[in-house]
């Protein structure tokens, strides 16, 4: 089984807002593809009933190890934002995206 064009028993993502309206269904469906998953959450008690996800346990706007987090990652899914704190939405939803896209390219 294909996902993206790689071959998904070798695939492994990262996927942020995991735990939002959108995040949720779609970890849902690449555990369904059998792919390998690897989620950013800050309440890993969310995800205590759900097999075969790897959680990394950290903050969007927090000072991350974003060597660990990245990883063996072959693809990274970027859904995390904020939609409630409108003095946050910046820092979040720009500034973090910024720095995690810089830091996939330098972690390959």
């Amino acid at each position: 089984m294909f996902f993206m064009g790689k071959d998904c028993h070798n695939t492994k993502i990262l996927l942020t807002g995991a735990s939002g309206f959108i995040g949720f269904p779609f970890l849902k469906y690449l555990l369904s593809l059998h792919i390998k998953v690897r989620i950013l959450t800050r309440s890993p008690c969310f995800f205590s009933s759900i097999s075969n996800v790897e959680i990394f346990v950290g903050d969007l706007t927090s000072s991350l190890d974003h060597d660990a987090l990245l990883r063996d990652i072959d693809i990274v899914v970027h859904i995390a934002a904020e939609v409630n704190d409108v003095e946050a939405m910046y820092s979040t939803n720009y500034l973090y995206s910024k720095k995690l896209l810089f830091a996939s390219i330098k972690y390959g």
